[in-house]
């Protein structure tokens, strides 16, 4: 009996949880963190006029030369992703990764 009733609970709370969710939640893709997951996955390349600048060993530079403000974000294989950057046009920002891990490695810059 006592089974019973704690799957039927679960079941009732389940089901007021979906009916308290938004049209379409169901459906949703999950939240993910920065620099993780399918957030980081899905964003494009950034365009060449945010030049990067590699400095080994040590990690990227980035000049924004769009003529606009952009929002980019440097991945790093084997190490952590920046943040998104907002850059201003010809606004310089340096992504250090190597105090990060001994194995960090440049992957790409995408947009944000």
């Amino acid at each position: 009996m006592l089974g019973t009733l704690k799957i039927s609970t679960a079941v009732v709370v389940a089901s007021a949880a979906l009916a308290l969710a938004p049209a379409g939640a169901a459906n949703a893709a999950p939240a993910t963190t920065a620099g993780t997951g399918p957030a980081s996955a899905s964003a494009g390349t950034a365009p060449s006029c945010v030049k990067r600048q590699l400095v080994i060993r040590q990690g990227v530079r980035l000049t924004n030369k769009c003529g606009r403000t952009m929002r980019v974000k440097v991945l790093v294989k084997r190490g952590k992703d920046s943040w998104c950057f907002t850059m201003k046009n010809n606004q310089r920002r340096f992504w250090a990764f190597v105090p990060q891990a001994a194995f960090a490695k440049y992957e790409r810059t995408v947009t944000c």
